[in-house]
């Protein structure tokens, strides 16, 4: 709804726990899956522990379906600034099992940032989230940020990238961190065991400030 009206929108999000319960499709429609941003809006929830959106895990005979909590992505050769305020992003999921068609296998288990977007994340927390799938390294656990990513007075803890790098967070773009925890996260090589890889907490393929 935020993006259906030009300009910035702001959206209230009052306190509860709110699941994502429609079944995913690999794309970007906003009738199924993950959150999707495409534009600048402003999203405010009433406190990181009252406010939770949270991706519930699947049933058997829906193994596969997973996927993250939240993606922003913009036009080719455009450019906005988002915000997500007091809120809990958790539950995300993108290490489906290659041999479901459906499953994702994208990075970002929990919050994908495309380039073009400035995306703050303010007092938020970003937590239990997972990317890749044993064999298929797919990073950031938590996050995977393109663009510009600002976190600001929050944590991202207890996320995992199997056979991946940045358990916690993967970045190819501007990165800033600001009075934010980055704790107890993972990541492996296999996508079973404890071991091997880079950037349990964070990896950084590009550029931080």
């Amino acid at each position: 709804m935020a993006n259906a009206a030009p300009g910035a929108d702001t959206v209230n999000v009052p306190a509860g726990r709110y699941v994502l319960t429609r079944l995913a499709d690999v794309g970007e429609s906003e009738a199924t899956g993950d959150l999707d941003v495409r534009g600048p809006v402003s999203i405010r929830g009433a406190g990181a522990s009252r406010t939770v959106v949270a991706v519930v895990e699947r049933p058997e005979e829906y193994y596969g379906q997973h996927f993250r909590v939240l993606q922003t992505s913009a036009a080719a050769g455009s450019s906005y600034s988002a915000r997500l305020s007091d809120v809990s992003l958790t539950g995300g999921d993108t290490s489906g099992d290659p041999d479901y068609g459906s499953a994702p296998r994208e990075p970002g288990g929990g919050v994908r940032n495309g380039r073009g977007v400035a995306l703050d994340l303010v007092r938020a927390e970003v937590r239990g989230n997972q990317s890749g799938y044993a064999g298929y390294g797919f990073a950031g656990g938590g996050i995977y940020n393109a663009g510009t990513l600002r976190l600001i007075g929050g944590k991202v803890h207890g996320n995992w990238a199997h056979g991946a790098d940045g358990g916690g967070i993967y970045n190819t773009g501007t990165l800033n961190l600001s009075q934010t925890t980055v704790s107890r996260n993972f990541n492996n090589d296999d996508g079973y065991g404890y071991s091997g890889g880079d950037g349990g907490g964070s990896s950084m393929g590009a550029r931080r400030r």
